[in-house]
């Protein structure tokens, strides 16, 4: 595959899109939309993509050659486009959302439709900056749409989900996963698209990544299989590791997620594949020999400790505590 093809990525958006897009045009005051997703998932571009959607007239966002709105809000330049984008996950204060949000929200606009405001990583706002969106919320301006996306609703407060309409990224099942590539794609490598569901999980994002660079697959495997070494293997073995997954988790907080998740996927396969006659994929295969000596019971102890981790991180828990919790008890 070309380099920076998107085609599935597209495909696999575009509907998604349409729907919130068609949500906004049903409502003449729409209410805030909260995206579930990361950035593994695309969800920058994908809120770029709502943005050019709503602001652009043409609804060219998904074209090769972008209108001047498009391209200015792909670079989030646009002056009717405004992003809180803490790429860091660092704190959202409440002096952010009046500057960024509120006040901007009272400003006339340039485009006809009005204004997109979008908040990146929502769950870290502070609770003064939390209380200042949904005194907005209260009385929003006609036209302005609010964007907010998290991978972690579980620090949303329930006052403002329930102001929100809730989306989740889709996911590809393998099935329409293969479909596309055989199909819509044009690629039929079974072995390598293989590969890249077992590292992807559906997730279009990463998908579209691994399909145009097969490399990167390998060098994901390679994570995985280091991660899942420090769950299964003997406790001496962890401890080598742990320096290196502590580094990790203060550095790389996406990357430590992705391989709990991926983990965590790869145990409950385990699980299923025990109760369950069905064909193994080789890949699978290499990672299941490193549990079967594990009884379900552990397989589960293991999932809730991994499961764990993220609710103690957002307590402000001290890394190293997480990371010795991981090493000693499974």
């Amino acid at each position: 595959m070309g380099k920076n093809n998107n085609l599935l990525l597209n495909l696999g958006f575009s509907k998604f899109i349409k729907d919130i897009l068609m949500n906004f045009d049903l409502k003449s005051i729409p209410k805030p939309v909260l995206i579930i997703g990361s950035r593994d998932d695309g969800i920058n571009s994908l809120v770029n993509n709502v943005a050019s959607g709503y602001l652009c007239s043409e609804m060219c966002f998904s074209n090769i050659d972008q209108c001047n709105i498009c391209k200015q809000i792909s670079k989030s330049i646009y002056p009717d486009f405004h992003k809180i984008d803490n790429d860091n996950e660092d704190k959202i204060k409440s002096e952010d959302i009046e500057d960024y949000i509120v006040r901007k929200s009272y400003s006339s606009s340039t485009n006809v439709r009005g204004k997109v405001f979008a908040i990146m990583n929502s769950h870290n706002m502070t609770k003064q900056a939390m209380n200042v969106l949904l005194k907005l919320y209260e009385e929003p301006m006609p036209g302005n749409i609010y964007l907010l996306t998290t991978n972690n609703i579980n620090n949303i407060p329930k006052t403002i989900i329930s102001r929100c309409e809730v989306y989740t990224i889709p996911i590809l099942s393998k099935d329409n996963f293969v479909n596309l590539c055989n199909t819509e794609i044009g690629f039929s490598d079974s072995k390598l698209i293989s590969k890249i569901w077992f590292v992807a999980r559906g997730k279009l994002n990463l998908s579209n990544l691994l399909i145009n660079d097969i490399n990167l697959a390998d060098e994901y495997l390679s994570e995985i299989n280091k991660f899942v070494n420090f769950v299964s293997y003997p406790l001496n073995i962890k401890i080598q590791s742990s320096d290196y997954y502590l580094d990790m988790l203060k550095n790389d907080y996406s990357k430590f997620v992705f391989l709990t998740e991926i983990t965590i996927h790869i145990i409950k396969d385990v699980i299923l594949s025990r109760n369950y006659q069905c064909n193994i994929d080789p890949i699978f295969e290499y990672f299941k020999k490193r549990f079967d000596d594990y009884e379900n019971s552990k397989c589960i102890e293991i999932i809730d400790t991994l499961n764990s981790f993220d609710k103690y991180y957002n307590k402000n828990v001290n890394p190293s505590l997480i990371i010795d919790n991981m090493t000693y008890s499974i």
